[in-house]
């Protein structure tokens, strides 16, 4: 009889463990790091929304781009990460077991939208427009360096980032 009660109050020990951990809710951590460089987000700022996108709990990521919350109900919730001079994203997620996530971020650069449509901003025409072309210009046989094959166009530099305009408005001399 004594070894059955101690076996009883075992089971009703570790049923009480479990019911607790339940309760006590899981985990959402993550990496958050740069799409093209996958360099840490040193510092982003997360946030956990729930359903009706309202703020939960907020964070920054560490030095390694690591955040975690703690205490989440099992449900789907928003990530939303915030990172200058990124893109904020979001990202929805299920939670029903502790979870382990990779976000990737985007730099935002004001010159993807011109990527493809050389229309000058301030004029909005086309005729004057040439590209920009980043390097050292280079005399091939004896031409100019600043054109190729007939047509002119603009000398960017040699440093050359993740964000740098595409074309040049000869008319209004702007870089777009």
């Amino acid at each position: 009889m004594k070894h059955l009660r101690e076996v009883t109050f075992a089971l009703l020990l570790i049923g009480c463990a479990s019911f607790s951990s339940t309760i006590k809710g899981q985990t959402l951590e993550g990496y958050i790091y740069d799409r093209i460089d996958t360099v840490s987000a040193t510092l982003a700022s997360v946030y956990l929304l729930n359903s009706y996108n309202s703020i939960i709990n907020q964070q920054s990521a560490d030095f390694k781009g690591k955040f975690k919350f703690t205490s989440i109900s099992p449900g789907i919730y928003s990530v939303r990460v915030i990172w200058m001079p990124y893109d904020t994203i979001f990202r929805d997620i299920k939670i029903v077991d502790n979870t382990l996530i990779k976000l990737n971020v985007h730099q935002f650069c004001k010159y993807d939208a011109s990527i493809n449509d050389k229309t000058c901003p301030i004029c909005h025409k086309k005729d004057k427009v040439i590209p920009i072309r980043y390097g050292l210009p280079v005399s091939v046989n004896g031409e100019n360096p600043m054109k190729h094959e007939g047509k002119t166009w603009k000398a960017g530099g040699c440093n050359i980032s993740k964000c740098d305009p595409n074309w040049y408005c000869k008319r209004d001399r702007t870089e777009f």
